[in-house]
């Protein structure tokens, strides 16, 4: 699965704004836009801050794997 479709789909299921996850993580808006439409690359600091806002339990830092 695609980090950022995935992203996308765990903010909307608890019914978060690009700002609000934004504010919960550090990260600006735009910046997590451009994650969730591939035209940037997550890290493993953004992975385990959006599992932790998110309550996903180390679901998005699965993700990424090794890299």
């Amino acid at each position: 699965m695609e980090f950022g479709a995935e992203l996308r789909r765990l903010r909307q299921s608890k019914g978060m704004s690009l700002a609000s996850l934004g504010q919960a993580v550090y990260f600006t808006k735009g910046y997590l836009s451009k994650v969730e439409n591939g035209r940037a690359r997550p890290n493993h600091a953004l992975a385990a801050l959006c599992d932790r806002a998110l309550g996903t339990d180390g679901e998005l830092t699965a993700l990424l794997g090794d890299r």
